[in-house]
């Protein structure tokens, strides 16, 4: 099968940080850790970065506001966070083969301790029809028959075991 425009294939390492003064992840009543938001330094042999996101829900669908910006040296902001009383909570590192393909971006994201995840993205969808034009593409285009949406973060799915 052709997966469309494929972007390679990178290791990834993000280390996530905890606001010291209004905290980004809470736990929910059921105990499960529920991020909104968070700060992230994702160090790969292509590119480092520091970003920040912030998780929210529009028209019954999950949306992210994202603001990142070109890291030289991640151990040395990393360290840099710490001395401001950021605390590193968790690190994830995975593989990451990266394609677009009719209008989704899609992650085949493999964590060593973890298995194998999809993650589906996309820029001009029409909020009424995602999950309905996101549930097509996986069956219909990718021939997945059988999977669970997950809309919880990596740093929430494997933090809460």
């Amino acid at each position: 099968m052709q997966l469309g425009k494929y972007h390679g294939r990178f290791e990834q390492e993000d280390y996530y940080l905890e606001n010291p003064k209004v905290p980004f992840a809470r736990v929910e009543d059921h105990g499960t850790l529920d991020t909104r938001e968070y700060l992230r330094i994702r160090s790969s042999p292509a590119y480092d970065t520091l970003e920040y996101k912030h998780i929210y829900e529009e028209n019954g669908t999950k949306q992210a506001e994202e603001y990142e910006v070109s890291v030289e040296d991640p151990q040395t902001l990393l360290k840099l966070f710490q001395k401001l009383g950021y605390t590193h909570t968790s690190t994830l590192k995975k593989i990451r083969e990266a394609f677009t393909f009719q209008g989704f971006n899609v992650s085949l994201d493999h964590f060593i301790d973890h298995g194998y995840f999809i993650e589906v993205g996309f820029e001009q969808l029409t909020p009424h029809t995602i999950q309905s034009d996101i549930d097509t593409f996986l069956r219909e285009d990718l021939g997945i028959a059988h999977y669970r949406v997950e809309d919880r973060s990596y740093r929430d799915l494997f933090t809460n075991h």
